[in-house]
């Protein structure tokens, strides 16, 4: 029962205070949000029930997503920076070769479309798919040069994720 207390608790103090981000802290739509977010936490609590014992890593999950959001952005900078000089570079005899290479995918579920949608926010890289290759799925990725570490980067984002979901196996859980 707590767990259920707990959960709408977190959930109506996220929702209200992204509600209050959107309307840029106007007073205006508060009506609107005293009654779209108990709808909403209702519908949260029923689509993804709270699970007992899932809060005391919680503190160690804040901290890994914080430190993949700074993972990434490094990753977009650094990226964007190293395409801009291939692309310089290229005027004058090109560091740009493209190549698909295919990296091992433990990931499953939610999981999956994170590393999928992240990783297309890295410059000089695209998911093109999820193919399966004698049992084991992997992904197509399109580089823009062979020497960059696709799998490395592409393993570093899954490992990052898995820290963040508070598990060491591929599904991805925000409850």
């Amino acid at each position: 029962m707590f767990s259920w207390v707990r959960a709408a608790l977190v959930r109506g103090l996220v929702l209200l205070v992204l509600w209050w981000v959107l309307i840029e802290g106007g007073s205006s739509y508060l009506g609107y949000a005293l009654i779209a977010v108990p709808l909403v936490v209702g519908a949260s609590l029923m689509l993804s029930p709270p699970q007992t014992g899932r809060w005391r890593g919680v503190p160690g999950r804040l901290l890994a997503a914080l430190r993949l959001a700074g993972w990434v952005i490094g990753q977009i900078v650094s990226g964007g920076v190293d395409v801009a000089l291939r692309a310089v570079a290229r005027q004058h005899g090109g560091r740009i070769s493209p190549a698909s290479v295919l990296v091992p995918v433990r990931a499953t579920g939610t999981a999956r479309a994170f590393c999928m949608g992240i990783f297309n926010l890295m410059p000089g890289t695209l998911v093109q798919g999820i193919r399966t290759y004698d049992g084991q799925d992997q992904a197509e990725l399109h580089v823009l040069a062979t020497e960059l570490d696709a799998i490395g980067n592409w393993t570093s984002l899954e490992d990052r994720i898995f820290r963040v979901s508070g598990t060491e196996d591929s599904e991805l859980d925000f409850t």
